[in-house]
C-alpha cells in the first residue's frame, strides 16, 4: 500500500475548484476500486490537494490512463508525492 499526496493544478480559467470537486465526487465509485481514506482540500480556486491510500496501483494507473485525455482537455495537471508516516501520534 502506498500513501499518495496529490496537488491538482487547474490551468483553465473556466474550470475551477468547485467544478473539479463535483467531477471528482461523481467518480467516487471508480476511486473506491483503487484507493481509500481520501482527504480533499481546497488551496484556492485553481488548486486542490488530495491525500489517499492507494491499495491497487494497477487500478489507479488504468483509471489515470482512461481519464488522461479528458484531464488534459480540462487543463488539469497533477503533481504526485509519496507520503510516509513519521510519528505515531
Amino acid at each position: 500500500m502506498k500513501n499518495l499526496f496529490l496537488i491538482v493544478y487547474l490551468k483553465n480559467d473556466d474550470y475551477q475548484y468547485d467544478q473539479w470537486r463535483a467531477d471528482f465526487d461523481a467518480d467516487s465509485d471508480m476511486h473506491q476500486m483503487f484507493m481509500r481514506g481520501v482527504i480533499i482540500g481546497k488551496i484556492d480556486d485553481r488548486t486542490a490537494m488530495v491525500a489517499a491510500e492507494i491499495f491497487d496501483k494497477a487500478g489507479r494507473d488504468a483509471y489515470m490512463a482512461a481519464t488522461a485525455e479528458r484531464s488534459a482537455n480540462l487543463g488539469i495537471k497533477n503533481q504526485a508525492y509519496a507520503m510516509i508516516q513519521i510519528s505515531a501520534d
